[in-house]
């Protein structure tokens, strides 16, 4: 009994003496998965020529401008009067993910990303979404230039000659 007795005790001290703030516990950092839908925001922001092409692109619809607020509320994006920019924290995310890669070009799978939602690519890739997925301003340009050389010029109109309303007038006045 007297061993018995012992035990217990021994283990009650045990139990009395141990503190939790004793206990030197690994703090983990939280793992953030971004949804299909942020990593869209971070591959436009990175395929965007400006910070203000960018807040437009990640602000078209509520999914969008939803995975933008989080990313902004997480530290990864920047966001301010319509302009975006990723934050080093956001660039190491892209990376992470699997849209950017070292030498700072989009993946097969952040191009795929960059196209979600764009308008022109409904009808197949047009230079000007090539242009903003390689934040090439020069075939931007290229293609804006290239696109007013081939719109059909509105016929400019014949000056309006007064002879001209005098002949319709008195044709005019002749049929009455």
């Amino acid at each position: 009994a007297e061993l018995h007795d012992d035990y217990w005790n021994t283990l009650d001290d045990l139990v009395n003496d141990f503190k939790y703030e004793d206990i030197s516990e690994r703090q983990l950092a939280p793992v953030f998965t971004p949804s299909q839908h942020q990593k869209a925001v971070l591959a436009k922001i990175i395929t965007s020529v400006t910070d203000k092409v960018a807040g437009e692109e990640i602000s078209r619809d509520a999914n969008m401008v939803a995975a933008r607020d989080v990313l902004v509320k997480l530290g990864y994006i920047n966001y301010n009067r319509g302009r975006a920019s990723l934050t080093p924290k956001g660039e190491q995310l892209a990376r992470d993910e699997g849209v950017w890669d070292e030498m700072g070009q989009l993946t097969p799978q952040g191009e795929e990303y960059s196209r979600d939602g764009d308008e022109g690519e409904k009808y197949g890739p047009t230079i000007e979404a090539f242009a903003r997925r390689t934040k090439s301003a020069s075939i931007l340009k290229e293609a804006f230039e290239k696109n007013l050389e081939n719109k059909p010029q509105a016929e400019k109109p014949e000056e309006d000659k007064p002879n001209q309303t005098k002949e319709l007038f008195d044709k005019l006045i002749h049929l009455q």
